[in-house]
């Protein structure tokens, strides 16, 4: 697994060919509203054929 930059958390991983996301335990944004945080808020990271979708720890 690819390493998640300090600070950031995984919330949710999908693998490329798929649409739906899996959440890792109880996000509090539906993957598709982190997503339009974008940087720095929200960042995409892909290991092999997964999207790994992490977002910035307080």
């Amino acid at each position: 697994m690819s390493a998640i930059p300090p600070g950031y958390k995984a919330a949710y991983c999908r693998p490329v060919s798929a649409r739906e996301w899996t959440a890792f335990g109880c996000p509090g944004l539906p993957a598709e509203d982190l997503r339009q945080l974008g940087k720095p808020q929200c960042i995409e990271i892909r290991d092999g054929d997964v999207i790994i979708l992490c977002m910035k720890v307080k």
